[in-house]
């Protein structure tokens, strides 16, 4: 029978409620267990909590007489379906026999010392867990086995913590050996295990237990009245006083701990080690637990992650061991990744991911799984396709993150990653890309980091976190560690006082100076506690404690013992057991024999059933290393066993570097390049590529290798390294020619990426020219073809994209053909030949959805929806970005969504339908801020301050735009800068804050002139220069500059501000008497596609009419009156804004003229409450006063008070 895949049941051990069997480990051969069998039906949540309780207490001890325990769990998978769903508990199996079995009655000569031999181990066993605060509850014979078979090598073992974590004491002990006061149910503390040991020896000694009955309730009166009969007399009277005192009714009138025991028994049995066997059982991290634990248990959207920051040393490894174990009780769904620096697992981390999706859904029933499994076996698929690097990449991030977005809307998980700042750049950038999709889903992080990370800019990936920091522990917490540890009779104030002043604080250094005052006999124990030796302690100089202890400690080892730490101090990973064994050239029993006496140092740590071996990182690690680094034979014993075992490359490299064999050295690390770039792990390449150059001396092979760091620095897009690199491998002029064709297309890029335009395109020329086959000349022309989109040549990139889907249709990949397509899509559109960019665009989107690659197919139908709008086709538009977004939601492109959002806000804009622009331009910018991108954020920022300005909202306006001002700063994106500086203005042109809109027009002209910005910006300065001169009155400057502002307004199609510009110099030929112009000005705007769907402007431009026909000697077609009605006609069907009170107060005054004082009046009020409505968004006092300080503004507010309070 096979259980899990993994243990097959070799026979039966014994049976009760539950089975216990010998198993044999199937992926470690020869490596047994024994495996608890309880079926589930049986257990109540109670004694499933203690199973569980039993499982993560004896994982947590480390003492040589308590059996290790390793795994806890359900059957999934068995040959006996009855057994599946059952618990099993997996612990070490002991080949050894039961006290009833090791010893027969009557007990003498030779057995009677094994006997007070294995007493001594049981009194100082009991001893160690009652200072642990632990109560075993169910002594007994079967409970304590014994190994080995004479003084030299017999072993004690404590079984059996099952009841220990009970909460009734109902349900604990067994009636043969169960205290008075488990019967009773009185006040229990750890004296009820030495009247089960007293019952136990009794019946070992004896032959028959103390008390014996028909029935249990005889049987518990017994244990409550009688007395029991004396032991057999040839056993010695300490004996018969130790047993008999042990069973004592009353626990007042027992021994007091079981150390009391050893002072009746003869010389040589009463002796103890001076050593303590510092558990992992204290957690001083339980407020952070209790952090996590909240964290994980409720429903808390404000909080999306949690970031565990610590240092080494500092108990995040047993916090996050905690919380796992936690997580499981609860029956939390979670993904664990555990991010070594030397683990081969930490270069495809999302491979591991995926194994974890595949175990997690075999087991859930959910909607989508049919799916999931679809999606699963087709990512599986491309790990052996012959895709290339880049589609590989972009494959494997949509199909994984389509697959986790799948499963977050079906059910939900945490997923937690153990020192994320380990993982490669490419994986890092997968969980930038996906965790604002999931946790937009509900998904929460949990993620371990060391303080560099939090250092950098990185962190800014991440929202709505909470950081929980492992500082150094409080002599408070301290002192709660020791209590932990020692429940009663210790100093714990001096012990306390001594690590604050000789330790960092740390929970490593804490128990390895703990271990190391116990080994100097500075803090000692007997049955009476234990103690500070003052005497001693002012004999040793403990700074250099550690040290000493160290050199103390290795002189009492033997040389095997010391060999064994000298090989874990160079290894930076877990050691199986067996392969230690097999490198030491002795057997697994000798080595766990050798490695019990480590253990009790705490220099030693066992890991899990799977009895992987290593040395914490502490200060015997450090020291044993500086002895053991340089050591050629000992390195080289090591490099050969890994090559031998076939362990992962860097790390035979590692170990043949320090042996001084640098050939051997540098061929393994090639080899670890090699199994690095399998993975794309770049940032490992790069490391291993780094140690090969400095291994390696031959000129040829050293160009060699720097062309591939180069391409390493390329890929993670470390320009400034790549570039500087590049130069000197073409300064050296030994690299081969044939790759001479990638460093000159690397390099293009890097010019294009970096804005030298110029550079870029000559070194793609130069590229192009070492192109060695048709491939390569099409590589060149599509990255060149992106340069030239951005520069805004569509002329040559449709002439190029044509004539590669042409001559080269042979050669080009699907994926290829389909980016053609769109860049010719793209071209033809930004060239005005719509009709021909739909086309191109329905092309490339039918290859896209063949080959199912959602993201390409979504940007695709972001284009087309940008094509409709561009003809002002806003349905077909919104249709097309609509499918856009629908397939986002599915593959968690936020960047991609966050811009379709962008886009729709512009449409809605440009269509002057401007609340539902503002609601997409929140949605995008909030896109935009989950997922970091602060240019995206700028731009949004930017659009609602440009749609509240026309709103009249001015308040509001400023707010955004003085944000993406500060945002393109930052970013040094002088583009942003000079568009919002110059709305800046325009906003305090409105408020009347003519000083502050000067400081804006110097500020901005010197931006555009010192980055050469005229060509794009210079309207922009003309026009805020020309309102400021036609506010101070300066009209012929102000004409000469806003009809300079004008003309560069039409050359970049300005929409919206080339209308104001115009209305503006209509505004000014009133003053300056140029009626002819306003009118060709109107007529000219008439024709404005823009200017007829904004009916504020229109309104405005019938104003300014009006306006001009009250002139003396303006010669209009028609009167004032006309002009003002045809304006109210406009205003009735737009946003109100400033015109909307200057035109109902000139129809006001129109008709109170004419003597229509009701009609006149009517159109006051109206005036005066939007005049008050605008003022209410205006909540800073400063701008509102300096708003109606405008001539204009406070005149009319003056006439519209005293009309309306005289009438």
């Amino acid at each position: 029978m096979i259980i899990n895949s993994r243990y097959r049941i070799k026979e039966l051990l014994g049976t009760g409620r539950s089975k216990v069997f010998l198993a044999e480990d199937l992926i470690s051969t020869y490596r047994f267990y024994a495996i608890k069998i309880i079926p589930s039906e049986s257990l109540s949540e109670e004694e499933i909590e203690s199973l569980r309780s039993e499982f993560n207490l004896l994982n947590s001890l480390n003492h040589p007489h308590i059996v290790k325990a390793y795994e806890f769990g359900l059957i999934t998978e068995c040959d006996d379906e009855t057994l599946i769903g059952s618990y099993f508990f997996i612990s070490e199996f002991v080949r050894g026999k039961n006290l009833l079995d090791f010893f027969s009655a009557p007990i003498q000569g030779k057995q009677f010392e094994l006997f007070l031999q294995a007493l001594n181990q049981i009194a100082f066993t009991l001893y160690y867990i009652h200072q642990l605060g632990i109560i075993h509850y169910d002594l007994r014979p079967e409970n304590i086995l014994i190994e080995g078979e004479d003084k030299s090598n017999l072993n004690v073992k404590l079984i059996d913590f099952g009841f220990s974590a009970l909460k009734s004491f109902y349900v604990r002990g067994t009636p043969l050996y169960i205290s008075p006061e488990l019967i009773s149910g009185k006040n229990v503390d750890h004296r009820t295990d030495l009247y089960s040991l007293g019952a136990t020896l009794y019946h070992t000694l004896a032959g028959n237990p103390p008390f014996f009955a028909e029935n249990e309730i005889e049987l518990f009166k017994k244990h409550l009245e009688q007395k029991p009969q004396r032991l057999p007399d040839h056993y010695p009277d300490y004996i018969n006083e130790i047993v008999l005192k042990l069973l004592e009714k009353n626990p007042d009138d027992r021994f007091q701990n079981s150390l009391d025991i050893l002072e009746l028994l003869p010389d040589e049995y009463k002796r103890i080690k001076n050593i303590w066997y510092i558990p992992r059982i204290h957690f001083a991290r339980e407020k952070e637990l209790q952090d996590l634990i909240k964290f994980s248990d409720e429903i808390e959207k404000t909080v999306s992650t949690l970031l565990v920051i610590s240092e080494e040393g500092m108990g995040k490894s047993f916090l996050i061991k905690k919380f796992i174990e936690h997580l499981d009780y609860k029956k939390i769904d979670y993904f664990l990744l555990n991010v070594s620096k030397v683990q081969t697992s930490t270069y495809d981390v999302l491979s591991v991911l995926l194994n974890q999706i595949v175990v997690f859904t075999r087991f859930k029933n959910f909607d989508d799984k049919e799916e999931i499994n679809k999606k699963i076996n087709h990512l599986r698929e491309l790990y052996s396709s012959s895709l290339d690097q880049q589609e590989f990449l972009e494959y494997r991030r949509k199909y994984l993150a389509e697959l986790l977005i799948n499963l977050a809307k079906s059910l939900k998980f945490l997923v937690v990653v153990d020192d994320f700042q380990n993982l490669d750049n490419n994986t890092k950038e997968f969980f930038y890309y996906i965790y604002p999709s999931l946790i937009d889903l509900g998904i929460k992080f949990v993620l371990t980091l060391d303080s560099t990370f939090i250092k950098g800019k990185e962190i800014e990936k991440f929202k709505n976190y909470k950081e929980i920091i492992l500082a150094p522990l409080t002599r408070d917490e301290i002192i709660r560690m020791l209590k932990s540890y020692f429940k009663f009779d210790f100093p714990y104030e001096r012990v306390a006082d001594l690590m604050v002043e000789y330790t960092s604080h740390s929970i490593n250094e804490n128990n390895e100076f703990l271990v190391n005052l116990f080994f100097q006999e500075i803090i000692t124990f007997d049955s009476k506690g234990f103690k500070v030796n003052e005497e001693k302690l002012k004999q040793i100089d403990l700074e250099r404690l550690s040290q000493k202890s160290y050199e103390l400690k290795l002189q009492n080892l033997r040389q095997l013992q010391k060999n064994l730490l000298e090989i874990l101090s160079l290894i930076n990973f877990p050691l199986k057991l067996s392969d230690l064994a097999e490198i030491l050239r002795i057997d697994i029993t000798q080595l766990k024999r050798e490695i019990e006496f480590l253990s009790a140092f705490g220099w030693i740590e066992i890991s899990g059933k799977d009895e992987l071996i290593f040395l914490p990182s502490s200060g015997i690690k450090k020291y044993l290393f500086s002895r053991s680094k340089n050591s050629t034979e000992l390195n080289l014993l090591l490099a050969e066993f890994f090559e031998r075992k076939n362990y992962p490359s860097f790390i035979v490299a590692e170990f043949y570097e320090r042996s001084n064999l640098k050939e051997k050295a540098l061929e393994y690390y090639l080899k670890a390049v090699s199994e690095a770039e399998k993975f794309y792990s770049f940032s490992a390449m790069q490391k291993y590529l780094t140690k090969c150059i400095e291994l390696e001396n031959k000129p040829e092979k050293l160009s060699d290798l720097r062309y591939n760091l180069a391409k390493c620095y390329f890929n993670q897009a470390d320009f400034k390294n790549a570039e500087e690199l590049i130069n000197k491998i073409l300064n050296e002029n030994n690299l081969a020619e044939d790759k001479l064709f990638d460093i000159y297309l690397m390099l293009a890029i890097i010019k294009y990426k970096t804005g030298e335009i110029e550079e870029a395109f000559n070194h793609f020329d130069i590229a192009y020219r070492f192109a060695r086959n048709d491939q390569q000349k099409v590589e060149v022309e599509l990255n060149e073809i992106n340069l030239e989109i951005s520069q805004g040549d569509f002329t040559i990139v449709m002439s190029k994209c044509k004539n590669l889907l042409n001559d080269y249709s042979e050669i080009l990949s699907p994926m290829t053909k389909a980016a053609l397509l769109n860049n010719l899509g793209i071209a033809n559109s930004k060239a005005g030949f719509y009709t021909e960019a739909v086309s191109y665009f329905d092309q490339a989107l039918k290859i896209y959805d063949s080959l199912n690659n959602k993201v390409k197919s979504s940007q695709v139908l972001m284009n087309l929806g940008n094509v409709f709008n561009l003809q002002h086709k806003q349905e077909e538009a919104l249709k097309y970005w609509k499918q856009a977004l629908e397939l986002n939601e599915s593959i968690g492109d936020l960047s991609k969504k966050a811009l379709i959002l962008n886009n729709i806000g512009i449409s809605f804009f440009e269509n002057i339908n401007l609340e539902e622009a503002i609601e997409h331009y929140h949605n995008a910018r909030s896109l935009f801020e989950k997922i970091n991108d602060q240019f995206g954020e700028s731009l949004s920022l930017y659009n609602l301050a440009e749609t509240y300005f026309l709103m009249s909202d001015y308040e509001s306006a400023l707010n955004y735009v003085e944000k993406s001002i500060d945002l393109s700063t930052k970013l040094l994106d002088v583009e942003g800068q000079c568009q919002g500086l110059f709305l800046l203005g325009l906003i305090y042109y409105v408020l009347y804050q003519i000083e502050e809109m000067k400081k804006v027009s110097s500020n901005l002209i010197s931006i555009i002139e010192s980055n050469k910005m005229q060509s794009t910006q210079l309207q922009n300065y003309l026009y805020l220069e020309g309102l400021i001169n036609l506010e101070e009155k300066n009209y012929s400057e102000a004409e000469i500059k806003l009809n300079l502002a004008k003309e560069l307004f039409s050359e970049i199609d300005g929409k919206y501000f080339y209308c104001k510009n115009t209305l503006d110099l209509m505004r000014l030929s009133i003053y300056t008497g140029n009626f002819t112009l306003i009118q060709s000005l109107f007529d000219e705007l008439q024709k404005n596609e823009y200017f007829n769907k904004n009916n504020l402007l229109i309104a405005e431009a019938y104003f300014i009419l009006g306006q001009a026909a009250k002139r003396p000697g303006a010669s209009f077609p028609e009167q004032s009156l006309f002009y003002y009605s045809e304006a109210m006609k406009f205003i009735e069907s737009a946003y109100i804004g400033e015109i909307t009170f200057q035109i109902l107060t000139a129809l006001g005054e129109e008709y109170l003229v004419k003597g229509a004082v009701n009609k006149g009046l009517d159109y006051f009020r109206k005036a005066r409450l939007v005049m008050d409505y605008i003022s209410s968004k205006i909540l800073n006092n400063n701008f509102k006063n300096s708003y109606f300080a405008q001539p204009l503004r406070k005149r009319l507010k003056e006439k519209i008070e005293k009309v309306i309070n005289n009438l």
